[in-house]
This record gives C-alpha cells, sequence and structure tokens, in this order.
C-alpha cells in the first residue's frame, strides 16, 4: 500500500517491525496540508509490497526508487524503530534525496539492541517465534502492548487487534524474524558510520518506551553531527499514543529547514 496526501515538501513516513502504511493513519490526517506532502509505504516484506524482508541498505533502495516514481527530488524521512537504520541508511548513501530525518524510537546505536533482541536474531529462535505469533494472531497485540510502554485506547486497541489478525497469513512474522536478525548483524557498522550523517536531524523519543530505551535514543542523538533529542511524554508507539504531537513537531522541524 502507498499513500500520498497533501502538497508542498515531501515527507516520508517509513512503519516500524512489524509494521504497514496503515500504521499512520492516526498521524497523516494532522501532517498532510498545503505545506506538507505526506508519503506513506508498506517497506518490503509488509502489507502490500511483500517480497522478502531487506536489509537497512535494501529499504534505502525501495525509498529512492519510490521517490524517483513519484519524481520526488528530496524528502523529509522519518523512521520508526527499526525503519530508523533505513532513514540513516538513505542519508547515508543518498544525502542529496533527504533533505531531513525524523528519528523516532528509532535503532541505530548499539545500546538500542537488548538480550531479548541478540536472542531474537538467533535463527532457530526466531523462526520459531514467528510461527507461534503468526499462530496466536491477534492475541500477539497484547504482547505488542506490554513491551511497549505506551497507553494506547480502545480504538488504537481495535486497530492493532485488526493488524494482528492480517498477519496470520501473509508472511509479516517471517519479515520480522528476518529483519530482526538484520538488526543485529549490521547495527555495529551502522554506528561507526553515523559521524558521517550531516542531514539535520530530529529524535522523538517516549520516555516511557521500553522497546527502544531512552538512553539509547541519547546516544544516538550525541554520534550524529547535526542532531537534536526531544524526549516525549509516550512509549514506543507513538504514532497511535500521540499523533498531534509527532504532526506539530515533523511540521515545525520541516519550517526550521526552509
Amino acid at each position: 500500500m502507498r499513500d500520498d496526501e497533501g502538497t508542498g515538501t515531501a515527507v516520508v513516513l517509513l512503519h516500524g517491525q512489524p509494521g504497514t502504511a496503515a500504521d499512520w493513519s492516526r498521524v497523516v490526517p494532522l501532517l498532510a496540508s498545503d505545506e506538507l506532502r505526506v508519503i506513506t509505504v508498506d517497506r518490503p516484506g509488509y502489507g502490500a509490497t511483500g517480497g522478502p524482508a531487506r536489509d537497512w541498505a535494501g529499504n534505502a533502495e525501495a525509498l529512492i526508487a519510490t521517490l524517483d516514481d513519484l519524481a520526488v527530488d528530496q524528502a523529509i524521512v522519518l523512521g520508526y524503530s527499526w525503519a530508523g537504520g533505513v532513514a540513516l541508511e538513505a542519508a547515508l548513501s543518498a544525502p542529496e534525496r533527504v533533505r531531513g530525518l525524523v528519528l523516532m524510537g528509532s535503532v541505530g546505536h548499539p545500546s538500542a539492541l537488548s538480550r531479548a533482541d541478540r536472542v531474537l536474531a538467533l535463527r532457530p529462535v526466531n523462526k520459531q517465534v514467528a510461527r507461534v505469533m503468526a499462530r496466536i494472531g491477534p492475541q500477539a497485540v497484547r504482547v505488542l502492548k506490554a513491551v511497549s510502554g505506551s497507553n494506547v485506547d480502545e480504538d488504537a486497541s481495535s486497530f492493532l487487534t485488526g493488524e494482528a489478525a492480517e498477519w496470520r497469513a501473509n508472511g509479516t512474522w517471517d519479515a520480522f524474524a528476518q529483519e530482526q536478525d538484520f538488526l543485529v548483524r549490521d547495527t555495529s557498522a551502522m554506528s561507526r558510520r553515523l559521524p558521517e550523517v550531516s542531514t539535520p536531524a530530529l529524535l522523538l523519543h517516549g520516555w516511557k518506551d521500553d522497546v527502544v530505551p531512552l538512553k539509547a535514543g541519547g546516544a544516538l542523538a550525541a554520534a550524529l553531527p547535526n542532531a537534536r533529542l526531544r524526549v516525549v511524554d509516550g512509549g514506543h508507539m507513538l504514532n497511535l499514543e500521540r499523533p498531534d504531537l509527532i504532526a506539530d513537531a515533523v511540521t515545525t522541524f520541516a519550517r526550521w529547514l526552509g
């Protein structure tokens, strides 16, 4: 699925792991305007895009291809969670195409990796987890909510339950498992390249985030040469918990970039 709303400066919203473009359904109506053209896509391995999951470099290539398809010369890229690595990779590999970065609850620094992340990256473990999560379907939402640190309302819970039901049959959890492998494999290399990212960056991080801890947001901001960290009241699912905050922050950042 791909959606394109508004006019003006292009902003691409990249969903996390697992997820789809629909994860931004609360943000897009607040963000799209005559100032900002908001583009959402299903990343490789997910939703209508499907196919095999790809690493950060492969996702960055897919992002640039989307910009080419839409005749967008330059965009602000918002990378959420795992997709923060995609945004960073795009800024490194095609800096002329990335006007600014918004990194929300983002990975990219080794301090974002927990012991659980490393265990889930083990091939026998992540394959088994993928099978279990696909089998339990909507009940997986309880797990996602429990680890997120977010306080989501009833409508958001219903949305997540619907998404999880769809994930049972379309290979989403296999993509999740593969991306977990890429996350652990590629984080050290990405960390060494962070000082090369000259693109202006805004980091949004919920202080209650239990998936990517706040200390990881601070470390990522410190490693980037042109970044500012904004700590907000919320957990990992800010897209569902604080869509108004995201819209305001991105709009202000876009105006600051000029």
